[in-house]
């Protein structure tokens, strides 16, 4: 962390511990500012859950890949049985 980051850290620690000790209020959200929170954290949430369903789905399903595997083989097999009795 930077120094002034560290001074940032330093007086908002500051400034909470000054309130809570002389009973101040702390400064007031405007509304239009928590409905913006609000969607953002909504957002967020959407997006992690996309995020999360799109990896799950782009994962490859050993079950399906071997039953296709199986697939593909047996109508080779067919294939290549028709193609010797049509000689």
């Amino acid at each position: 962390m930077s120094v002034a980051g560290l001074k940032k850290q330093f007086h908002k620690a500051s400034q909470l511990l000054s309130e809570k000790i002389s009973g101040a209020e702390g400064t007031k959200l405007d509304e239009d500012f928590l409905e913006m929170e609000r969607k953002i954290e909504v957002t967020n949430k959407s997006v992690f859950d996309l995020l999360s369903k799109t990896t799950e789905y782009l994962q490859p399903n050993p079950e399906l890949a071997e039953r296709s595997m199986f697939n593909f083989l047996e109508n080779d097999v067919r294939r290549q049985s028709w193609n010797s009795n049509r000689k």
